[in-house]
């Protein structure tokens, strides 16, 4: 990604992330690997979230976590062996190799968020133990964010990223409600917009045309005409 992504077209494809992956947790599934690489957008505008090779189910049995755990994935961005995922976008359990769960994949999809709204990276470093450690013991650079950015989606954004489990946003269907409430929001704000420059282009007209009419009969015939029908 290259620069930031306009608000609403930012609020548009996270919207379609949180919808996607609300459909997966409602199934038991978490992604655990959720990244820009791994999220497309077709030439229609519609998102996609790409490769569950992580995903796990949330009430799998102890024997298929430990297989999960076991595999080794070729990626030169993905740690392999015990701890699988992107440094950069696992949460704080993940990266100590904890147990995890629909939050670790709310905690990627903060990162990502975040990231459309400031064209920057939300945890990075030099190497890779760098970056680790960013998502560790960090705060996220809260001051990129866009002047235009609505307050929900900021308070949205920190209780994404909280480092402790806990404290983080436990259900990404109210990430998902959030973002539509904030799209309506601004689309109420433009419509408003739209109207207030409607009626200022007619007071110009309207200023216009009285300038222009110089016969105090021209003058009545306008206010004839602007008359509501009894």
């Amino acid at each position: 990604m290259h620069g930031p992504v306009p608000l609403e077209k930012a609020l548009d494809y996270a919207g379609q992330v949180a919808d996607g992956l609300e459909a997966a947790h409602k199934q038991g599934i978490i992604h655990r690997d959720l990244k820009p690489a791994n999220v497309k957008v077709t030439p229609q505008g519609r998102v996609k979230i790409l490769d569950f090779g992580l995903a796990r189910a949330v009430w799998g049995s102890a024997e298929d976590e430990d297989l999960s755990r076991e595999r080794v994935i070729k990626d030169r961005d993905t740690l392999s062996g015990h701890i699988l995922g992107t440094p950069g976008y696992m949460s704080p359990e993940q990266t100590r190799g904890e147990h995890v769960d629909q939050r670790t994949d709310i905690w990627a999809f903060g990162c990502l968020f975040l990231e459309l709204l400031t064209g920057k990276r939300t945890f990075h470093g030099k190497s890779q133990q760098d970056t680790l450690a960013a998502v560790l013991d960090r705060e996220p650079d809260w001051q990129q964010l866009p002047a235009a950015t609505p307050p929900k989606i900021r308070e949205l954004l920190h209780l994404c990223l909280q480092k402790e489990p806990k404290r983080r946003l436990a259900d990404i269907t109210t990430a998902r409600l959030t973002i539509e409430a904030a799209r309506r929001g601004q689309d109420r704000w433009r419509a408003a917009a739209i109207a207030v420059a409607a009626l200022a282009v007619i007071a110009v007209i309207s200023a216009l045309w009285l300038r222009g009419s110089t016969h105090p009969a021209d003058r009545s015939q306008w206010v004839q005409l602007t008359r509501f029908p009894d």
